[in-house]
Formats: C-alpha cells, structure tokens, sequence
C-alpha cells in the first residue's frame, strides 16, 4: 500500500496535469473571431499596462486604495475598500484633490499595441468591471465602431459592423469630476451587489454566452466582481467555451479556481495578441450562416418499433420529457411497441398530407395535453418523408441570422414552434418569405385560442392554418389510450375493469385530457409509488433548493416553463448556493432526470408532475410564500423587463393555485397573499388585479367584498383611455350569477337581468372572446337545476326571460363553428328554458 506522502504525491501529480491538460488547450482561432460571434469580458488586469493623464500605470481599485493610504502615512490596507480609502484622503486634502485623484486615475493617456489589437476585434459585445475608459480612447483612436452602455441603460442589439460595451461598475468617460465619486460603484459591498447582477444587461449576458461562439476573460482572477457566482450559474456546455487569459506569474491558486469555470491561459497580454494576429477595426467577415443558437435541428431513426422497456415507459410519464431516439411508426399506428400514446388517425393525416409553406399547422391543448410530445411524432412523420427537422428554443434578438440561415436551405424542412405565443415576430417573418420548403408547426395553448384567437392567428402572418385540437379525442384516439395503457400495464386498481369500462373512465372520469390521466395514474395507478418515492426526496433537500423546485412547478402550471433558467430562478428566490451544488442535491436525491436541469434549466416539463408536487409535497402556503418572494423581486429590480412582469401578472391569477386548493381553511391563505402582493407596481393600478382578488372572495362566498373590489376595478380602468371593461363586465356577471347559485335567485330576478346584460354588452364588443361569457351562461342551468321547485313565479319568469335572452344572443354568433362546446350549451339553456315554462304552467 502506498504512503501518504506518496498519495500526496499522486494527488499533486493528478492536479498538476490536469491543469497542463486545460492551459494546452487552444485558444479559440482568430477566423472564428473574425466572425462576430465572440464575447470579450475585461477586468482590472487588463488596464494595468495603460497610462493615465498623470503619466502613471492605470491602477486597480486595490492598487488605487493603496495609493491613496501612502499619502495619508497608513501603510496598511486590511480593511479598506475604496471608499473608506478616498475618505480617509479626503480628510487630509479635502474634496478637490480626492475627486482628482480618483478621476485622473482612469483617465487614459496612453496604451500598448497589444491592447489595442485586443480590443479592435470585431467583439459582439465587450463586457467590462474597469471605470477607466482605455477601450474608448483605443477605439477612438483606431476608427472602431463601438457604443457604450451603462446597467441602467436599456439593453439594445448591437449595430451592425458596432461592438457594444458595457460598463458594470460605472464609466469614467460619463462623469465629471464632482460625479464620480456619486455614481460609481466604489465599496466592496456596493460591487458585491452590483445591479448588473438583476438588471437587464445580465439577461443579456446569460443570452450572450449561450449565443456566442466562445467567451475570452481577460485580467480576471475572480477578485475584481463576483464573478464566481455569476460563472457557477453557467450551464456546462457554455463553460467549455471560457477562456481566462491571465498573466504568466499567475500563481497556482487562482488558476485552480478559474480552471473550475473555464480554460486558463497564463500567457499575458502579447500572447493574446500574437494569437490574434492584427487590428481588425472594421466590421465582422461574413461567413456562411452557421446553425442559429435559438434553433436546434432534431434527428429521428424510422423504424417500424423500437426496444421499449417499463423504465422507458416510466420515466416518459414521470419527466414529461421525449426520448426522440425511441419514437417509431408504432407511436403513430398504435401498434405493439409505442413509447408514446397515439393520438386520432385523422390527426397525423391532416398534419402529414396538407400543411404548405403558406399554411402552416397548429395544434392547441390545455396545458399537460401533449402538445409537445405529438409535435415530436409529427416531426417523426416529417422526417420519414426526407425532411429536415427544427425545434426553436427561442426567439433570437436578431431574427436576420434566422431568416438568412433558412435562406440557404433547400431541403424540404419542418419547423416546430412549441408555444407560438413566445414567438411574435419569428414565424410571420418565415412565412412571409413564402418558401414552399419550409413548413411550420405551432403549438398554443387552448385558452389563448379561445380568448385571443385573432391574436394566435398574427403570429402565424393571419393565414389560413390547419388546426388540430387535442382536447377534443376522438373515439379511435381514446380507444388507443386504453389499449396503450393497458399494454404497458399502467392502469393499477383499474385493470380489472372491461373494456367499455376502460373506455369510460379515460372518456369521462378523465374527460380524455392527458394530463387528468397521469394525474390518475400518479394517484392510484401503477406510477403511485415511484412518485412517492420522488416526493419523499424532494422532502430531503434543503429549504432554499426546495423553494427553486416550487417555483419551477408554479412555472410549469402557468405556462412559463421558459423563465426556468438557473440564473433567473437564483436570482428571484435569491438563491446563493452553487449550480453545481445544487444539481449533486438534485442528482443525489433521485431527481436529476426529474427536473432537466442540464443546460442551465431547472424546469418540470411534466405540467402533471408539477400539480402533483405542489399538492402532496407542500401546502398552499409554502407556495404563496414562495411565489411572492419572486414577485417582490421582479418588483424591486426587473420591474422594467416586460416579460418578467407579463409572467408576475400570471402568477397573481386565482386560477393558477385555484386545483391546489384543498379545503375551505386555505382561502384565507390566498386572500392573505393577495394582501401581501396589492402594494405590488405591477398590481396595486392594474384593474385586472382587483379582478383577481374579487375571483378569490367570490369562491369563498364573501360576496360583498367581491363586488367592493369590482367597483375598485372599474374605478382603476375609467383611469385608463381607451381600456375596454369586457374582462371586468364578465366577471362581474359572473359573481351576480355564482351568488344567485350559493344563495338563491333574487327576489325579483334582477340579478340575474343585470347578468345576461352585462354579458351582452361583452358579445356585442368581442365577438372574438367568446370562451369566457359562454362559461358564465352556464351557471343559468346550474341555477335552474337546483331552485327549479323553490322559486316564485315572478322569480321562475323573469329567469326564463334572461336565459332566453342568452339563446338568442348565441343564435346571432357570427363564429359559432370555433366553439365545439356551443351546441350542448344551447340545448341546455333550452331545456332549462322549458323546464320553467312546464314549471309556470303547473302553477
């Protein structure tokens, strides 16, 4: 056996190669440079060899601290930051002399060669943690395009043939004297949280280094910000493409620690310089256009069938997340062997045979449904017949680069839009080009369809699309889910039930929804223990990752599973641990193939799963108190990103906690949070908030209070011009209704007058939203379900004359073939009309 120090040794040894191994590895080639597509983020290293009007080396803020004691006699620096340095100066030589000898500090004189072939590369964008303005006089100086930036400024597309810059810490080249010491970042505190870290820019920057081609840190040794936490957040892929290049007496330690985060590369500046080769001040070479990183091509085997094990089977209705590898023809023919449930014969049919360049496919579902995983089998269908296949991650800032890579395909080629609402410029622009080789695909989720469906239509150009609903299965599709399921035995305590049986709990136990059949199959079926097994280590992880599982869940439920980034969700929950920390808890645990927190991801793809985990793992109000520390977060520092506030306002809808809600106690949970959340900016002027508040008063019966915080809704929207009250008129009819429901109809049916009234001024101004005031016209055959025997006559007419007014109204539908729902709704309302009348002619 070994010594110690003889395994000291190996260990030491093992380190030390492996450190050889990253230095050895190259640098990224000058022609990928060239290109445009790389990042260049500067620290205080960088600097060092520049001279400042006082015909002095630039000097780092420690360096500068340092100065400054010397001329006050202190000889040590522990302790000190710059500012408790420039106040210590500023006692012995008053507020002229300290000003100046901080601003002249970063004034730029002078600067080497080697700098300035750096930075006159044709950088996307360059990032730095310096104030001084050594970039600005270099580009200056050598005619580069370049615009600079500071955190607060709005985040921008770089010009074309212009390098963006941003300062993090605050720019010399902005403040005057007197300012300087006002505006710029200064204590290792205020650096510490600086608002680059929550500010639109590092959105940018985390889109940055997912885009770019490679990222070269320069003059870092991970001191200068802290940019360990903003590196740990990084997904693996983006850390193989850092390079740190560091001075060559750069000591063991810190290589150690940027080895961690990226390649080292201590060979100084000239190295750098040399490798790049020359100046290159003018715009990017156009090359010929590489794979966007917003697009993503998928590949697909045809084969007949594929080996399918249960672990295949059970993993796919666990994670939500396709294994594409697996799909066959059996996922589409519903034969033996499919990985995934089958869904109609007519669905694959319409999908497959009929979509075109200019008429593009969309497929709607309630969220769960499967919108996703039949995208994939048509994109299996697709590739059978020699396409080529593209899902979009996202929409790219700079659309251009699509559409010019899709311009040098010639290839038959299908592209897949998994939520086109996330999408609103990207397929109209595809379409417009009218290229008969490009079909897309489009998911969207059935209630924008129904509420906003000349919407959903925009962002397919408004051409004419095929639509394929999967809520609405079709007998032969039903009949596959039973046959699926009980091939792979998955239907537990209902196996022993007959096929018509069978037939109907997937019809109307489960409405053939997908997602209320894997909730079942989670709740009774044979899934039951394997998820318990994963709720019960969920249990086992630490508070803090625990909330990032629960906001990842609320995500999922809402429909935002995008806003998954690490980044963002540490950010919001103000998270401190580890990326990798916290994907070892999640791996350790059992739930690394639970959670896709690869690539830099923590989402649930399972909407099933994620109901499921917010129910049994965690009561109602861990979650609120989850959710509400996210939207106080987007409330102090995102509040100015558009999209962070669109998903705050969907995050405070009843609707999204309403299936968590197990008994009557929690309802004072959510009022409790709604009252946290009025003070909110997004919230407190926002009519539709109120209307929310009023939602959850009303499922709690507090009537009253409910219409109180309507009439605060339609006070808030008289506020705004133009602002249509079609939701709040809605709503309200609906409270008058659900009250007529609990507490009876109103003595002289007025109520219920004032509710058809309401709900015709809605149809009479959006005859395209028609999903929300069809839902409330049924709470008239609820009414009349359950007081037909208990009214009076006057009450028994005067109800039948509003329900008669709503069948009219539903007669003069200009568009009634989009609402599958509208006969039997009709028929109802019918046979509740007829029942009164039978009811008034026995009197």
């Amino acid at each position: 056996m070994p010594s110690r120090n003889q395994m000291r040794d190996n260990r030491i040894y093992l380190i030390i190669s492996v450190l050889k191994a990253l230095t050895q590895m190259e640098l990224p080639p000058a022609t990928t440079i060239e290109t445009g597509t790389s990042i260049l983020f500067l620290g205080a290293g960088f600097s060092a060899e520049a001279t400042n009007t006082r015909d002095e080396d630039i000097k780092d803020v420690s360096a500068l601290i340092i100065h400054l004691l010397n001329q006050i006699d202190v000889t040590s620096s522990d302790g000190y930051d710059l500012d408790t340095a420039a106040e210590e100066f500023q006692k012995a030589y008053g507020d002229e002399a300290t000003v100046s000898a901080l601003h002249s500090n970063f004034r730029t004189k002078a600067y080497t060669d080697d700098q300035a072939t750096i930075v006159t590369q044709p950088w996307r964008r360059i990032y730095t943690t310096n104030y001084d303005d050594v970039i600005e006089t270099i580009c200056s100086d050598n005619r580069k395009p370049i615009t600079t930036h500071g955190v607060q400024d709005p985040v921008s597309e770089p010009m074309p043939g212009t390098t963006q810059l941003l300062h993090i810490y605050g720019n010399i080249g902005r403040a005057s004297a007197s300012e300087f010491s006002k505006t710029f970042l200064l204590t290792e505190r205020q650096r510490d949280n600086s608002p680059f870290l929550k500010s639109q820019w590092m959105r940018a920057f985390h889109n940055d280094v997912l885009a770019a081609s490679s990222l070269i840190f320069v003059g870092f040794s991970l001191t200068d910000i802290d940019i360990r936490r903003l590196l740990n957040l990084m997904p693996p892929e983006v850390l193989q493409k850092i390079h740190f290049v560091t001075r060559p007496s750069t000591r063991q330690p810190i290589l150690t620690r940027l080895g961690k985060f990226g390649t080292p590369h201590p060979i100084g500046l000239s190295a750098l310089a040399a490798h790049l080769g020359t100046k290159r001040a003018g715009a990017p070479l156009i090359s010929y256009p590489t794979l966007p990183i917003s697009m993503q091509e998928i590949f697909f085997t045809p084969k007949l069938e594929a080996s399918i094990s249960a672990l295949d089977i059970e993993r796919l209705f666990i994670s939500g997340s396709t294994d594409l590898s697996k799909l066959s023809q059996a996922d589409i023919s519903a034969n033996a062997g499919a990985y995934t449930i089958s869904r109609s014969r007519n669905a694959y049919t319409r999908a497959g045979n009929n979509a075109s360049g200019t008429m593009p496919i969309l497929v709607n579902g309630d969220i769960g449904n499967g919108k996703t995983i039949f995208a994939d089998q048509v994109g299996y269908l697709y590739a059978q017949k020699n396409y080529r296949v593209f899902k979009f991650k996202r929409e790219s800032d700079n659309i251009g680069e699509v559409l010019a890579y899709l311009q040098t395909l010639d290839d038959p080629t299908l592209l897949i839009f998994d939520d086109v609402m996330r999408f609103p410029q990207l397929p109209t622009a595809i379409l417009e080009m009218r290229k008969s080789n490009l079909v897309i695909l489009a998911t969207v989720r059935t209630s924008f369809l129904d509420i906003s469906p000349l919407t959903v239509k925009s962002r397919l150009g408004n051409m004419t699309f095929i639509q394929i609903d999967l809520d609405s299965p079709a007998r032969d599709e039903t009949q596959r889910i039973v046959a699926y399921l009980t091939l792979n035995g998955l239907l537990g305590k209902y196996s022993d039930l007959s096929d018509s049986e069978k037939l109907n709990f997937i019809e109307r136990t489960c409405g053939g929804q997908i997602r209320d059949i894997v909730l079942s199959l989670y709740e009774t079926g044979v899934l039951h223990s394997k998820v318990e097994e994963l709720l019960v280590n969920i249990q086992k992880l630490d508070k803090d990752a625990q909330s990032i599982i629960i906001f990842s869940a609320v995500l999922t439920i809402a429909g935002f599973q995008e806003f998954s980034e690490i980044w963002l969700l540490t950010n919001l929950l103000d998270y401190s641990g580890a990326f990798e920390d916290l994907r070892e808890a999640l791996n350790n645990n059992g739930l690394g193939k639970l959670v896709q927190i690869d690539k830099g991801n923590l989402s649930i793809r399972s909407p099933a799963l994620a109901e499921f985990i917010l129910k049994h793992v965690f009561n109602l109000e861990a979650v609120l108190n989850v959710v509400k520390r996210a939207l106080y977060s987007i409330n102090s520092h995102f509040s100015s990103e558009d999209d962070l506030v669109k998903m705050a306002r969907v995050l405070l809808k009843f609707s999204v906690y309403g299936r968590l809600i197990k008994s009557n106690r929690e309802n004072a949970i959510i009022e409790n949070f709604y009252d946290d959340c009025r003070s909110l900016t997004f919230a407190a002027n926002d009519p539709l908030f109120w209307i929310q508040r009023s939602i959850c008063l009303m499922h709690n019966n507090q009537f009253d209070i409910a219409f109180r915080f309507i009439d605060t809704a339609y006070s808030l929207a008289r506020r705004r011009i133009n602002w249509d009250t079609y939701q709040i008129d809605n709503h309200k009819a609906r409270v008058l209704l659900t009250q007529s429901r609990e507490t009876g109809v109103s003595p002289d049916g007025n109520r219920e007058r004032e509710a058809i009234s309401l709900l015709q001024s809605v149809l009479a101004r959006r005859n395209d939203d028609l999903y929300h005031p069809l839902s409330v016209m049924r709470l008239y055959v609820e009414i009349v379900d359950k007081y037909l025997n208990d009214i009076s006559q006057e009450q028994s007419l005067s109800l039948k004359q509003s329900i008669d007014t709503a069948i009219r109204s539903i007669k003069s539908f200009k568009h009634a073939g989009r609402f599958k729902n509208l006969p039997e709704l009709r028929n109802r309302l019918s046979s509740a009309a007829k029942a009164l009348q039978r009811r008034d002619g026995k009197l």
